[in-house]
């Protein structure tokens, strides 16, 4: 049975297997191998999953989702209509269509996968990512940071290197400081900002828009905000490729065309941008090494393409840059030759990725000045190697005492409760009114983000244990296969070629403006016709197919629409004859 790498991203997700040597991307049921990491509720109350799915985030914006990556591990839903789901089961439903379309290409069942975390997601946020797994039916035992799968995509093999890689999607930023030499690629330090990523700077370019043309960005609709945030999104990857573009979009009727370059966008991006420094240099500090040190710099994640980021991060680090066309498909590319790993696969068998801590793990300590506020010891330093395990001596507060409660968790904070807890142990002592009872306390961490604490009594020799991998959600174990199967319930849509174009041809209805919806108009009534019917044929789809991409090119210049092409005006007869 096959053993997947999924890349489950912000923006978009993949799908990688390790296939006769190597890393292969695999394609959608479109032949696209990006899945836009957007889910929605048909009419039905089915699930779409994907493009049509993020055309409805401006026809449907009520029973679309996107961007729920950044909730992920957060107690909070998310409305889609009258349903609500938790981020990962919204994730559960990007798996599932990711793995269909993976058994599909493979030919064969899939009972593991093996997922991609941002490196800073913490222990709540892995167990959620776990989850997504477990909803969408297979083992996830093992996740790989994205910047560590990136490293092994784009290592170089025939030189020892030190560079450092920065991973800035769509809605994650991670640092991490990489070595490769020998068969080794060594992580040796991490940061990143789980809150910052490319869907930042659309925000920017649509609150900018919207001051220019005195439009209060916190009264715009749903699907008003959506089409800006395309608008946006669109324009930023036109000044990439040319220096400048037009904003353009219509919404509620008014025209809002706004010139953007790159001087305006870094301008724009300034602050943005200046948050990006405070994970390098925490990176850097905790790997030991100085900037000279460090080779080159990999880019990875859609939000690198931008060459406004590209400068700032040469001057910034003073290394040599490299950029890949594909950023995307990197850390998908690198999971796969993880996976390759895992199978033992004898191209690859010998390669070794190590990986990190990536918070410091603690123990709640008395506070002399507030025993109310425990304070942090820590046990296991962030950016250690894992696997690994750390003991320290423990002692009672007070003479006499009997009982102790050890609260684990993880964080940076002084104090225990401004970090995430992660469980607790009751340790009963016997009473000791000469000395203070001595425990030894120690934690070990795996790969796999397993914690397992143990705290052995020295008077007695009893010894507690809790091992901390956790379900994901605060279920009964009793109740956990229910739930399982409650979400695996929901059904995913299948959308045929003729329902992908009538989804597309409905968001661009919502962002043309009055003179040119009657054309489209035209274009949805005809795919609509074609529902059941068997008289069509793949002509008329292959003609709309080609004026939707010429629309979507030129959405700005109103000229694309002053002639009606002639398939249309064969269509428009066709229709008035049924009138």
């Amino acid at each position: 049975m096959a053993i997947v790498g999924i890349d489950l991203g912000t923006t978009n997700s993949l799908v990688a297997a390790f296939i006769d040597g190597e890393s292969i991307l695999i394609p959608n049921s479109y032949g696209e191998v990006l899945t836009p990491s957007v889910v929605g509720l048909d009419e039905n109350g089915d699930i779409i999953v994907g493009k049509a799915a993020k055309d409805r985030l401006i026809t449907k914006p009520n029973l679309t989702a996107s961007v729920f990556k950044r909730k992920m591990g957060i107690d909070t839903k998310i409305k889609l209509g009258k349903q609500s789901f938790l981020p990962e089961e919204l994730s559960s439903f990007v798996l599932r269509q990711l793995l269909d379309d993976a058994r599909n290409f493979l030919n064969e069942p899939i009972t593991e996968a093996v997922i991609s975390v941002p490196a800073y997601f913490n222990a709540s946020q892995r167990v959620a990512t776990k989850m997504a797994g477990s909803l969408s039916g297979v083992k996830v035992e093992r996740l790989v940071n994205e910047p560590s799968a990136a490293a092994l995509s784009c290592r170089n093999w025939d030189d020892d290197e030190t560079f450092i890689v920065i991973d800035f999607g769509g809605g994650t930023l991670d640092i991490s400081i990489v070595e490769t030499f020998d068969s080794i690629v060594n992580v040796c330090a991490i940061s990143g900002n789980n809150s910052l990523g490319g869907i930042d700077f659309d925000q920017a370019i649509v609150d900018e828009v919207c001051r220019i043309h005195a439009i209060d960005v916190n009264k715009l609709s749903d699907s008003d905000y959506q089409i800006l945030l395309k608008a946006a999104e669109t324009a930023k990857v036109q000044v990439g490729d040319d220096g400048e573009a037009t904003f353009s979009a219509i919404i509620q009727g008014e025209s809002l065309k706004t010139k953007l370059t790159d001087n305006t966008l870094f301008q724009l991006f300034r602050d943005i941008l200046e948050r990006i420094k405070i994970p390098i240099q925490s990176a850097v500090r905790d790997s030991g090494l100085a900037i000279s040190d460090i080779d080159k710099c990999v880019l990875v994640g859609g939000s690198c393409k931008m060459p406004v980021v590209q400068d700032f991060l040469s001057s910034l680090l003073r290394v040599p840059v490299t950029y890949s066309s594909d950023t995307d498909l990197i850390i998908a590319k690198g999971l796969g030759t993880y996976v390759g790993i895992k199978q033992r696969a004898d191209e690859v068998k010998d390669l070794v990725l190590t990986d990190l801590c990536p918070f410091s793990l603690n123990v709640g300590l008395h506070n002399p000045n507030d025993p109310l506020r425990a304070l942090c010891h820590t046990m296991i330093p962030r950016n250690t190697a894992l696997p690994t395990s750390r003991s320290s001596p423990l002692f009672t507060v007070q003479l006499g005492q009997t009982k102790i409660q050890t609260g684990i968790n993880q964080g940076e904070e002084l104090y225990a409760d401004d970090n995430i807890n992660l469980g607790k142990l009751d340790i009963v002592v016997p009473r000791n009114m000469k000395e203070h009872e001595q425990m030894d306390v120690t934690f070990t961490y795996d790969i796999n983000a397993i914690l397992v604490v143990q705290v052995k009594v020295v008077s007695t020799g009893k010894q507690y244990q809790l091992a901390l991998g956790g379900k994901g959600l605060d279920i009964p174990e009793h109740q956990l296969d229910k739930y399982v199967q409650n979400i695996q319930n929901f059904k995913l849509a299948h959308y045929e070629r003729r329902d992908m174009l009538l989804e597309r041809a409905k968001r661009i209805y919502a962002e043309v403006g009055e003179n040119s919806k009657e054309y489209m108009k035209i274009v949805i009534l005809e795919l609509e016709s074609m529902h059941g019917s068997i008289r069509k044929t793949n002509d008329n789809l292959d003609e709309i197919e080609i004026y939707l991409n010429n629309i979507e090119k030129s959405l700005e210049a109103d000229d694309i629409f002053n002639e009606m092409p002639v398939f249309l005006r064969l269509i428009k007869s066709e229709h008035k004859e049924h009138e």
